[in-house]
């Protein structure tokens, strides 16, 4: 098998900062030198991809192994394996060196007998794992051929059609190289999640047949197929994952939602994923391979993403991302499903539905359906209620979804499609139950015309109940405070930023029962170093500025990341790199911001110069390069309908 795989232990990020965009990815995924790593007991095993491209040739050649990490079980020179796992499309790869004083095989190889044997627990239909154990024979020379054998742990293993195996002798030992199709593995569309072990099977002597040693990497107990570490696909796409995951302090965390589906166009599908609060896309098609793009959702944590698919909703063969997500406050709580779109540039949220309010009295709750067409059909209806009436029930209607359907309310039904340019309403059914405000009881409602305001409530106490609400101790000081209009009423809200997060209240922001909460992409509060705002789009509302200190390995850069308020969310519309720092070195843009547009000048540099600066300064995908003195003009950013472009 003629093998290209290496891995460079750096950071992604780092990567990105120092080649082209387009040589990245090739950079990160082909670069680490062979190495070696003792297994310890129950260690998760990697298995690596092998690019489409790679010719595949099982020979018994371990050479063409070289540069894909290699794991260890037993010592000595007897009953010890070195060994590595590689997978592409077709099926699962394994290459591995024995040492042992002597080989046991018979014509028709049972349990006792030398061989590999790789275990594996793959998630069926209805989660509970189907374990299956995969037995590699070598062959002896001139009595018997190697083979591949499969059965249920306990039970005689049998041959596995259209498999592979080659082995080879060496001194002390020999060589197994196989390949196993997928289609010999059940549930096997569900391989990446599977628990995996590999043991070393030793019998000594053909007369007793006693199994003398068996090394493994993780025992495993037939009762508890679900006990055995779940293997580690790696590839370019993990090894980004875990290099975003480390530099936000998520380390050790397993995504919650990990899917697959052409989200870009592309022939190939693009990996989404959700880990905490973060929706990733990447892929061997998503920006050429050579990056990725995240999304922070609304959201604490995972546990309030309910579900999340790809499906293609505009009709166009290409999939968005539907999510339903758990939002609340101090006044309830309520579900709001929300579709993603992937535009091989960003994420960005194009629609969104609340379908269940709950209060400490009760809860209202609508149907979702999303039905076939092109583009699909999403329909809401059936509007339910527990506990909750046209006279109990005070609704601050939605600003950033669709609000939810009421059982009195003047529709019982409604579809949206997609239009072309965004999701618009095609149906409104009306209500047969519906209730007009004057033949309701005297209990106060409020008209979605005029959202119901809290008067005689401050914005200091409406930040005093969102630090409740999120846990957000009195050491915490505010910063940056400012009293602007942010959002679509007409009245200014109060924006603080409280530790890495900003916040938003106001007396007609959200009906003045609610507050925004966006904790920010930085490992500490210090590294909000400004947050500023201006009216740059000239509607009057101003966007909120926000400069950041991120570290990538011994670099430190600025960025300044410019976010504004849509009917849809908090949309950042630009990322400027305004400042860059090595040891003594630094370069520092200087930053003009006047209403409607911002301007960047070079600045000064220490340390660095034409001669001696280290990076093409390409840039990201999506962010503006910082500007050179020796090389740069100054550069202004003014709206232009979507974005602050130059």
């Amino acid at each position: 098998m003629k093998l290209l795989i290496n891995y460079v232990p750096v950071s992604f990020v780092e990567v990105l900062l120092r080649a082209p965009v387009q040589a990245s990815m090739r950079i990160v995924a082909f670069l680490l030198a062979f190495a070696v790593f003792p297994m310890s007991a129950e260690a998760q095993l990697s298995v690596f991809e092998i690019p489409s491209d790679t010719r595949v040739n099982i020979d018994g050649m371990l050479t063409d192994w070289r540069g894909i990490e290699t794991t260890e079980i037993g010592d000595g020179r007897d009953a010890a394996l070195s060994f590595a796992l590689a997978y592409n499309d077709d099926g699962l790869f394994f290459g591995g060196s024995i040492s042992d004083e002597r080989l046991v095989r018979t014509a028709d190889p049972g349990r006792r007998e030398d061989a590999v044997v790789i275990t594996l627990a793959v998630p069926n239909r209805r989660g509970t794992r189907s374990p299956i154990s995969i037995w590699l024979y070598a062959g002896r020379s001139g009595r018997s051929a190697a083979v591949v054998k499969a059965g249920a742990p306990g039970s005689r293993p049998r041959a596995i059609r259209r498999a592979e195996i080659v082995e080879a002798t060496e001194q002390d030992g020999y060589i197994l190289e196989a390949f196993i199709p997928w289609r010999a593995i059940p549930n096997s569309r569900r391989w990446r999640e599977a628990g995996a072990a590999v043991r070393l099977v030793d019998v000594d002597s053909e007369a007793r047949p006693v199994v003398e040693n068996e090394p493994a990497t993780a025992r495993f107990d037939r009762r508890a197929p679900e006990r055995l570490p779940t293997w580690r696909p790696r590839n370019r796409e993990s090894d980004a994952l875990e290099t975003f995951m480390a530099e936000r302090g998520l380390r050790g965390e397993r995504p919650k939602f990990d899917l697959r589906g052409n989200v870009t166009g592309d022939a190939r599908d693009e990996r989404v994923v959700i880990v905490s609060r973060f929706v990733l896309v990447m892929g061997p098609g998503y920006r050429d391979g050579s990056g990725f793009d995240f999304l922070e959702l609304p959201v604490s944590s995972d546990a309030s993403i309910l579900s999340a698919r790809v499906r293609d909703l505009t009709g166009d063969g290409v999939k968005e991302l539907m999510v339903t997500m758990r939002q609340g406050n101090e006044q309830g709580a309520r579900d709001v499903w929300q579709v993603l779109s992937f535009d091989g540039q960003s994420i960005r949220p194009v629609f969104a539905i609340e379908t269940k309010k709950e209060t400490r009295a009760g809860m209202i709750e609508n149907r979702l359906r999303v039905r076939r067409g092109r583009p699909a059909i999403i329909s809401v209806d059936r509007p339910t209620a527990r506990g909750l009436s046209a006279e109990t029930f005070r609704e601050d209607p939605s600003t950033d979804a669709q609000p939810i359907l009421l059982p009195w309310g003047r529709h019982s039904a409604r579809t949206y499609q997609w239009n072309g340019s965004r999701f618009a309403m095609t149906r409104e059914r009306e209500n047969a139950n519906y209730a007009p405000p004057a033949a309701r009881t005297t209990t106060r409602t409020v008209s979605r015309a005029q959202p119901r305001q809290e008067t005689n409530v401050t914005d200091d106490q409406r930040i005093a109940a969102a630090r409740r609400d999120r846990q957000v101790g009195r050491r915490v000081r505010a910063r940056f405070r400012t009293r602007v209009n942010l959002a679509q009423s007409a009245e200014p809200e109060t924006l603080v930023v409280l530790g890495k997060a900003v916040l938003v209240v106001g007396a007609a922001f959200r009906g003045g029962s609610s507050f925004f909460y966006f904790e920010l992409p930085v490992a500490r509060a210090a590294d909000l170093t400004k947050v500023e705002t201006a009216d740059l789009t000239g509607d009057g509302r101003h966007e909120i500025l926000i400069y950041a200190r991120q570290e990538l390995g011994d670099i430190t850069r600025t960025l300044l990341m410019v976010h504004r308020f849509t009917r849809n969310g908090f949309d950042r519309v630009a990322t400027i790199e305004v400042a860059r720092e090595q040891g003594r070195n630094r370069i520092e843009n200087q930053v003009r911001v006047r209403r409607g547009t911002i301007t960047v000048t070079p600045g000064r540099a220490r340390g660095w110069s034409a001669e001696t600066w280290p990076w093409n300064n390409s840039g990201e995908e999506g962010v503006a390069p910082l500007l050179l003195p020796w090389r740069d003009q100054a550069t202004t950013f003014r709206w232009s309908g979507r974005a602050l472009t130059r």
